[in-house]
């Protein structure tokens, strides 16, 4: 069955990256390569928490995600702004942030100037008290608007530290980054640091979204806070009665909505229109340029459909199908577009589409290569019908040429050119198989040696061959699923001259590892009936 429609218009998209799940945030934080001296941007503030800016991104795809290679691509979401339901993910981005400064304090215990906390020192004088570790949270959390239940998204948390005095090497360093296997400190934490979550599909739509950095400081090592002191300021707050935990200050909120609910949604009128993506599953036609085939040709899939989802009372709430669809005799890809008008999912836009496709083939089948030296003795691939290589075949297959007539042909150029060796894993290891017990056989009569010319396999997702260009069936027509293989009637030798095959021998040494020679020519041959059936039994069962 295929071709489901309000589901394609309201499911979150599909999960490709097991890094980015529903229970897990997607983080990316950019190499360090900073010049900046630590000493002439630290130690200024008491509540140092950041040197940047803070942002709240959506990305669109999980291409925009930033990595190593790409800075990727956002769009900054405003406080109380929406994200929409198609996007990929949401989260924020820090930029430059630095490490270290003094612990804040107030009053007498404060130095008038810049705020520090001052202690006796060893001599009796008053010292600035510094910060040994830093500590930022980001949170998402979900604010029922009718109850006021706080909830955290699922795996959403994300925190990343900084430690004045590393336990080594007594450096300066942010936690993303193994200073003291290197011996080398890092602040600042130059670019951009993003911690990400999934718009999972339970999540509701609509406002109550809270993104939150928190900041949190220690004046103590770790490990080495004295018994009833406080090792985070400001101290977390474990969730309580409906409330989510907060992890110290706040130092940026965004509020945000989502525009639109997830899952079915019943009573929703769409149409859907399929295209055929020419040149697809191998069909280049590269002469002919007949690239538009009837889609009578892949199967009894249509050009368009168009219905109404389900309504909430019937068996299948919100759900759509179409008529069993079979493949036909070609394979290739199709994409699908369904659209609607309907207000509840158009978020403000005249129409909404979703995308997908359609391909018809066998999954399965690679290319045929030879990738090892010794099997050039063994084995060659030809085939490609191009430039001077070129073939003709009869236009009408049954015409007969005649002593005063020869019948019409058409060129078969370039229609399957480099794709014509597909097959499954069994066929690449039966004709590497009959090819070396042919070389071995011939050498013991004395016959000439040399690489069999591999022509034919199957096209990269099997199917008909369009041998002709004009999408009409011809020979090849047991060439679909990656079983069967054409071999050339002259064989390869060492000095680069050619020599007939002996095709008694050829078929000797295929019957010896159970294939057949098909009926279609002299030269077809299928590859045993038991590894057959064991292909197929999954595609049946």
């Amino acid at each position: 069955m295929l071709l489901v429609s309000a589901a394609a218009f309201a499911a979150t998209p599909p999960e490709r990256d097991p890094q980015l799940r529903s229970d897990a945030p997607r983080v990316y934080i950019e190499p360090h390569n900073s010049t900046v001296a630590p000493d002439t941007v630290l130690r200024m503030t008491p509540e140092f928490q950041n040197a940047s800016y803070m942002q709240l991104h959506m990305w669109h795809t999980e291409g925009d995600f930033p990595t190593q290679n790409s800075s990727g691509g956002y769009t900054v979401v405003p406080d109380n702004g929406a994200v929409s339901r198609d996007d990929w993910g949401v989260g924020f981005a820090m930029y430059d942030t630095y490490g270290g400064g003094c612990v804040p304090a107030g009053g007498p215990y404060a130095d008038p100037n810049t705020g520090c906390l001052m202690e006796p020192g060893s001599d009796g004088k008053p010292v600035a008290i510094y910060k040994e570790r830093e500590r930022w949270t980001f949170q998402h959390k979900y604010v029922d608007t009718g109850t006021k239940i706080e909830t955290e998204l699922p795996g959403s948390l994300y925190s990343f530290s900084y430690t004045e005095h590393t336990t080594v090497y007594n450096l300066q360093c942010f936690n993303v980054f193994p200073c003291d296997s290197f011996g080398i400190p890092l602040n600042p934490l130059p670019g951009i640091t993003v911690a990400g979550t999934k718009l999972a599909c339970p999540l509701k739509s609509g406002p109550g979204y809270v993104s939150t950095i928190f900041y949190q400081y220690s004046r103590y090592k770790s490990g080495n806070v004295p018994a009833g002191a406080a090792e985070w300021e400001p101290a977390t707050v474990l969730e309580l009665n409906g409330k989510a935990a907060t992890y110290g200050k706040a130092i940026v909120t965004r509020h945000w909505r989502l525009a639109y609910d997830c899952g079915a949604i019943p009573n929703l009128s769409f149409n859907i229109n399929i295209e055929y993506v020419p040149g697809t599953a191998g069909h280049g036609h590269f002469v002919s340029n007949d690239r538009s085939p009837g889609f009578d040709q892949f199967g009894n899939i249509a050009p368009s459909y168009s219905g109404t989802t389900g309504a909430l009372n019937s068996t299948a709430p919100g759900a759509w199908q179409s008529s069993e669809i079979t493949a036909g005799a070609y394979a290739g890809d199709f994409t699908v577009k369904a659209t609607t008008t309907d207000p509840r999912v158009t978020n403000g836009a005249a129409v909404r589409t979703a995308t997908g496709a359609v391909l018809f083939g066998f999954n399965g089948l690679s290319i045929f290569q030879i990738d090892e030296p010794d099997l050039m003795t063994y084995v060659q691939l030809t085939g490609d019908r191009n430039g001077p290589l070129c073939g003709y075949m009869k236009e009408d297959p049954d015409c007969e040429d005649t002593a005063t007539s020869t019948c019409a042909r058409i060129q078969i150029c370039d229609n399957h050119l480099a794709v014509s060796h597909y097959g499954t894993r069994q066929l690449k290891d039966f004709i590497v198989g009959f090819a070396s017990e042919y070389y071995l056989k011939a050498a013991k009569a004395g016959m000439p040696v040399g690489a069999l010319g591999i022509n034919d396999m199957s096209l990269p997702r099997g199917g008909r061959f369009d041998l002709r260009g004009n999408w009409k069936l011809g020979t090849h027509g047991t060439h679909r699923i990656g079983v069967d293989v054409d071999v050339d009637t002259r064989l390869l030798k060492a000095d680069g001259t050619y020599a007939v095959v002996n095709r008694d021998l050829l078929e000797a040494a295929v019957t010896s590892l159970g294939g057949t020679r098909m009926p279609e020519g002299p030269i077809h041959f299928r590859m045993r009936a038991s590894d057959i059936d064991n292909l197929l039994r999954p595609l049946t069962n």
